[in-house]
């Protein structure tokens, strides 16, 4: 029920109220399921939209665009993403 879902996530992010950080989430896990349904560009930009709600990068961000980059054997960028990930402090407030 992948395409569903992408659906759905995408309603959550398109409405004007709510909260930021479903908001965020939801570009993620629709990110998620864009790669279940092999759509990887669309992955990509909602991984990226995550980013432009958030303001900032955050590790688990990070994590999921270098698995982007190594499932396409873009190594560099993987590894840069990766890297990333593991210098970004965790913010306990989320």
């Amino acid at each position: 029920m992948f395409k569903e879902a992408i659906k759905s996530y995408t309603k959550n992010i398109n409405m004007v109220e709510g909260w930021i950080e479903d908001k965020v989430y939801a570009c993620i896990n629709r990110a998620d399921c864009y790669r279940m349904v092999k759509d990887m560009n669309n992955e990509f930009f909602s991984l990226l939209q995550s980013i432009a709600f958030a303001k900032t990068p955050r590790p688990k961000i990070c994590s999921r665009l270098g698995f982007h980059y190594q499932q396409k054997c873009d190594y560099d960028s993987a590894i840069f993403w990766y890297e990333l990930a593991t210098t970004l402090e965790v913010d306990s407030n989320k």
